[in-house]
């Protein structure tokens, strides 16, 4: 009987402690369910759903995130994320580069042609000058550029 008492764990004060600590760390926000005035049209209400779905194409890249919370107001449609729903779509979007950006077609010198890019484009691909690249034409109206090739 001593033998199996001994094998009984104890439970101390501190880890009683340690543990309330990572508990209230982890504790989520309280979320608004209560409907609002919606500040878009001003005349619908913004009612909290849990069905909300986030849909964009960043990169090239088609990206749905279904099943968010958050409001969606009765009139105009616009929806509203909760934190934790933009938390979400954050993650999922943080790396993508943005795409559509427009460039013209500039005289470089001579015969020659050149494209400025935008600063948006070479902030997010980490393009320095003098890179060398690798253009392959894909149609008349359609090109690839690889940087560093």
């Amino acid at each position: 009987m001593r033998k199996e008492e001994e094998d009984v764990p104890v439970i101390t004060e501190e880890m009683m402690r340690k543990t309330q600590e990572r508990m209230r760390k982890h504790k989520k926000t309280p979320k608004i369910t209560k409907p609002f005035t919606c500040p878009v049209c001003k005349t619908g209400m913004a009612e909290y759903t849990s069905n909300l779905c986030f849909d964009t194409v960043l990169g090239g890249e088609h990206i749905i995130i279904p099943n968010l919370t958050g409001h969606k107001c009765s009139t105009c449609k616009e929806e509203f994320y909760d934190a934790e729903s933009s938390g979400i779509i954050d993650r999922s979007t943080a790396e993508k580069i943005p795409t559509g950006h427009e460039a013209t077609v500039t005289v470089a010198g001579g015969r020659r042609l050149g494209i400025y890019f935008p600063k948006d484009i070479l902030r997010a691909m980490k393009i320095k000058a003098k890179e060398k690249v690798l253009i392959t034409p894909i149609s008349k109206k359609k090109m690839v550029v690889e940087i560093g090739a």
